[in-house]
């Protein structure tokens, strides 16, 4: 008395070489899997068909998901001062809020304020930021307001120490 499997692999035996055993047959024979679409089913690799299975037991690969393109943001700021203008432009705030973290957690706000001055960036506040979590006691961070007109000097890499943090301060939305 033969199983299935002894038939399958007397079947796979009797060929003349192992380039004409073709997928066809072994999916007849249920080694690689049952569909009809034999172009469907070969194009699978072993890797897709076990990343999921349905609960019947019959694999299928995955279907990647595209994110939408996000496309860049075109901005500029307007330059024109004529003063006979019908359209007027309400005058922005004169100061720049930044972060910077990642420093010793010795780091007191008077360090921070004179190191900054030592560069001719005029500082209007500095606050050393709260440490609500564990991980945050490693490090110091601070709300730094400068001058507007020191928002791009205060990014230069060379005023601050090396592995120090340094970027724009983000807002919430109150929504």
């Amino acid at each position: 008395m033969h199983s299935r499997l002894d038939k399958e692999q007397v079947a796979v035996r009797t060929t003349t070489s192992t380039d004409e055993v073709s997928m066809p047959a072994l999916r007849n024979h249920g080694q690689v899997g049952d569909s009809t679409n034999d172009e469907n089913v070969a194009s699978k690799s072993f890797t897709d068909m076990f990343e999921n299975s349905d609960e019947a037991a019959s694999w299928f690969p995955i279907k990647a998901v595209k994110k939408p393109s996000s496309r860049p943001i075109r901005k500029i700021v307007g330059a024109n001062r004529a003063t006979d203008q019908k359209v007027k432009a309400v005058t922005g705030t004169d100061q720049w809020h930044i972060f910077a973290g990642r420093l010793e957690p010795t780091t007191t706000e008077a360090e921070m304020i004179s190191m900054l001055s030592g560069s001719n960036i005029k500082v209007a506040s500095c606050q050393l930021l709260q440490k609500k979590e564990q991980w945050q006691h490693k490090y110091a961070a601070f709300r730094i307001v400068v001058d507007i007109r020191d928002k791009d000097n205060v990014f230069n890499e060379v005023i601050w120490p090396a592995g120090a943090d340094v970027r724009d301060w983000w807002f919430k939305s109150k929504q």
